[in-house]
């Protein structure tokens, strides 16, 4: 989206809050709010996946992250 000049919105201003301000949550939606793309993003976040993030507010967590690598953790209630 960003390479073809799509609107784009920014919300990792959001998930730095989220990381900066707390130590475990636990994310409990409603299916299609978005879960699996927040997780998706906050994995590539903590995995140093720097490039996905140039020229957006989790740049540098993402820079920092490369060098500190973390896991973030999944689990699927579905086949419960």
């Amino acid at each position: 989206m960003r390479q073809d000049n799509l609107l784009y919105v920014d919300k990792t201003d959001k998930l730095l809050e989220l990381i900066q301000n707390g130590r475990r949550y636990f994310l409990s939606r409603s299916i299609r709010f978005g879960k699996s793309l927040t997780l998706s993003t906050l994995d590539a976040m903590f995995n140093g996946k720097a490039a996905l993030f140039k020229g957006l507010k989790a740049e540098d967590l993402g820079t920092e992250q490369t060098k500190y690598p973390s896991a973030v953790l999944r689990f699927d209630m579905s086949v419960l």
